[in-house]
This record gives C-alpha cells, structure tokens and sequence, in this order.
C-alpha cells in the first residue's frame, strides 16, 4: 500500500516539473543552469521509473525502500543526470538562421 501512495506523490512532483518547463517554453523563458537542472532531473522520470520498478514487491521491498528513493540518494541523482544529458544531447537541433532570426525578432515559437 505504502508503495502505491509513494508512487504517486513522485507521479505528482513529475506532472509540477513537467508543467514547469511547458510554462517556460510558453513564455520564451530560458531557465538558468541551475533552474533547468534542478527541474531536468526530475522530468527525466527516471527516479520515477525507479520507484514503480518497487510497487507490487512487498516480498523484498519495505517502506524504508521508498523513503530511500524520495531523498534522491547520489545513486538516484547520478542516474537522473546520466539520462538526462544523453535526453538532452540526442534531441539536441542546431540552431537554423531562420529559428536565430525569428528569436531576434521575437518570435519565440519558431
């Protein structure tokens, strides 16, 4: 049971950073590193996936478990970040003279 309502706290903390970074695409808004890293660990899901990978293994999983994982212990961080980067660095465009002109202008949806 314990494991169910952890999972679900950890589903709401990444809709919130997932609704960040949608708030800051709407408003052209660039985060700074440390704005952006702090939300990027989290919408990468990947303490997320950590923690369902738990729920339904009340055989060798315990509360102290899910509290572990929600402190976000180096392990879990270093992960987060791996994912992260190669996330960021996959999907990565190159900026076009077109999207560089658009943004001069303004026009931050191009």
């Amino acid at each position: 049971m314990y494991g169910t309502l952890s999972f679900g706290m950890q589903v709401k903390e990444y809709t919130r950073s997932l609704f960040q970074e949608a708030k800051w695409l709407k408003e052209g808004y660039i985060p700074t590193l440390d704005e952006y890293m702090s939300n990027a660990l989290i919408s990468v899901a990947q303490a997320l996936m950590i923690a369902r990978s738990y729920v339904g293994r009340s055989d060798m999983v315990t509360e102290e478990t899910f509290r572990w994982v929600a402190t976000n212990p180096p392990i879990v961080k270093a992960s987060c970040l791996i994912f992260r980067l190669m996330d960021d660095i996959t999907t990565h465009e190159p900026p076009t003279m077109q999207n560089v002109n658009n943004r001069a202008r303004g026009n931050a949806s191009n």
